[in-house]
């Protein structure tokens, strides 16, 4: 949990497994579901497995090592990048409904 001196700030992470498998995207599944500052978790098409939005949060101008803990915690992850989000441009829940 973050001091009151530490902010809050969105955190993007690529996730590259080592091997695809039935199983091994299972287990991964499984245990992102126990990280509790990981708010979203896409299975994406692409040079990467997984996109992670994540909860995470700065101390004394550093970034926490919110991202390297996921790696740590996946099973078969071999590579990841992370994105700090720096300004949100635009965000909404209405989706409009063409009649």
């Amino acid at each position: 949990m973050p001091t009151n001196s530490a902010r809050r700030c969105s955190l993007f992470v690529e996730i590259t497994l080592d091997h695809k498998s039935g199983n091994m995207f299972e287990q991964s599944r499984r245990e992102v579901q126990k990280i509790p500052e990981v708010l979203k978790c896409h299975l994406v098409s692409g040079d990467f497995d997984y996109l992670i939005d994540q909860d995470a949060h700065r101390r004394d101008g550093r970034l926490s090592q919110a991202a390297r803990d996921i790696l740590l915690q996946l099973p078969g992850a071999a590579q990841l990048k992370s994105y700090v989000v720096m300004g949100e441009i635009k965000e909404t829940l209405f989706i409009p409904v063409e009649q």
